[in-house]
């Protein structure tokens, strides 16, 4: 019984402490990091950024290219050039509209304009050689007890999905069972470590004529089983509670990430009609 509240205590700290992170305010952070910036310390800066930059997930946008173009300022005026232009690039694939404020010097625009201009021209569309499709279907009829996908000729394309937006749920309770795993490792070794001073130090008490041992009563020794007992039990639940967190999170990445199918449509328009070729429903 007293395992299962420890068990649903822990759970509750997990929800805790996963709403507070994403409840976190950087604003306080990034306004360091420019202050910082500002006063040319730009060593200390980038240390702030590097430990704000794990946290890149749970940030807006706005607050995400903030950070990265401190970044690039700082590689740019310490001439470290392909780690300025690995960020630069970063935060035109983030948000390709990207500007930076007329009052920066030109010595900062230049790279971002240059490799901004680059990267437009490898984006630039190559000549598709036109095929004949393969099916062409002119007439369809509704397929029942499948899920209906609508095709139109203003179809968008489809986002690539971030990886890490997509997977936040599981990975943060892989990590929550991380964090309670490992501090319950910790106490049992230290349970086991305290077990194995205490039979030493019980070895090497002097002993009287009858052999009992001096110096060392019954409570004594009771109160120090008491204690590896209580450790080790902590231990056990802190790493149960882990291992169950981490199955869950991979559960629940694999239930998120269930394979629905290839529903990839071509669609092409001729004076007969709408020629479609790939797996699709209506």
């Amino acid at each position: 019984m007293r395992s299962i509240v420890i068990f649903l205590l822990s759970l509750g700290l997990i929800t805790a402490l996963l709403s507070f992170a994403y409840a976190e305010d950087y604003s306080q952070k990034i306004k360091k990091i420019g202050e910082l910036y500002d006063n040319m310390e730009y060593e200390k800066c980038l240390k702030e950024i590097t430990q704000l930059e794990p946290y890149k997930y749970s940030m807006n946008k706005e607050e995400l290219l903030e950070i990265y173009k401190y970044k690039a300022f700082i590689y740019i005026l310490s001439d470290r050039k392909a780690l300025a232009e690995s960020v630069i690039k970063e935060i035109y694939e983030i948000d390709p509209d990207f500007t930076l404020s007329p009052s920066i010097s030109p010595k900062l625009r230049e790279p971002f304009a240059r490799i901004k201009k680059g990267m437009k021209k490898e984006e630039a569309p190559k000549e598709i050689k036109e095929e004949k499709p393969k099916t062409r279907i002119i007439e369809a009829t509704p397929v029942k007890d499948e899920n209906i996908q609508k095709i139109s000729k203003e179809a968008k394309p489809v986002e690539k999905e971030n990886f890490f937006k997509k997977n936040i749920i599981p990975i943060s309770i892989v990590s929550a069972g991380v964090v309670l795993f490992v501090p319950g490792l910790v106490v049992r070794m230290q349970a086991a470590s305290d077990a194995d001073d205490y039979r030493k130090k019980l070895e090497s008490a002097p002993r009287d004529e009858l052999g009992n041992i001096i110096g060392i009563t019954k409570e004594d020794a009771q109160k120090k089983q008491d204690d590896v007992n209580s450790k080790v039990m902590i231990g056990n639940t802190l790493m149960i509670t882990g291992v169950l967190a981490i199955a869950g999170g991979v559960t629940t990445y694999f239930i998120l990430n269930k394979d629905k199918g290839d529903k990839r449509v071509s669609i092409n328009f001729s004076e007969d009609g709408i020629v479609l070729t790939g797996k699709f429903n209506f």
